[in-house]
């Protein structure tokens, strides 16, 4: 298996199941509190995972608002309607499962790669509409905090692998 293949593989797989987890389930739970109010949870799916969380960096309601942003309830209702309205199909989801358990015990034909990488570049473009689409509601403000949240994110990150660079450096060394 080429290393093409293999990176569009992993490429359609992160991005089939970021899509999958931010729009799997409209409908939110509802639990009664003991004083017999309505509590709403969440499923992590629709609001506050992979997807959605990655691109605003947490949860849009409660105590963590995404990435430190504070959204309007109109703003919030927008985005809910984007991932609502762009849940992904499941049964190219299942297609796409099933392609890659095959590629990865070997037993993938050519065709069913082919496929596979179609359908990759079918999710990635609608991965990034909807990308658009949840930025376009953000107010330049937003986006601007956003911007400078990952930024601050991708410091520690190269921190983090100097630290451990360091380490392995160390532990050769002995």
């Amino acid at each position: 298996m080429s290393l093409r293949n293999k990176l569009a593989a992993g490429v359609f797989a992160v991005s089939a199941f970021a899509v999958a987890g931010f729009a799997q389930d409209a409908k939110p739970a509802k639990e009664v509190t003991k004083d017999g109010g309505a509590k709403i949870e969440r499923k992590a799916g629709l609001l506050g995972g992979s997807g959605l969380q990655s691109l605003l960096g947490g949860h849009l309601g409660g105590g963590h608002q995404g990435f430190g942003i504070d959204l309007t309830d109109q703003q919030k209702a927008q985005i809910v309607k984007i991932l609502i309205d762009n849940k992904p199909d499941q049964a190219v989801i299942a297609e796409a499962k099933t392609i890659l358990r095959a590629k990865f015990e070997g037993t993938a034909t050519p065709q069913q790669e082919e496929r596979l990488i179609v359908l990759t570049t079918q999710q990635l473009t609608k991965a990034n509409a909807v990308k658009a689409q949840l930025m376009a509601v953000l107010t330049p403000e937003q986006k601007a905090q956003i911007q400078q949240k990952k930024q601050e994110m991708l410091t520690r990150i190269d921190g983090l692998k100097q630290l451990i660079e360091g380490r392995v450096q160390t532990k050769q060394s002995k």
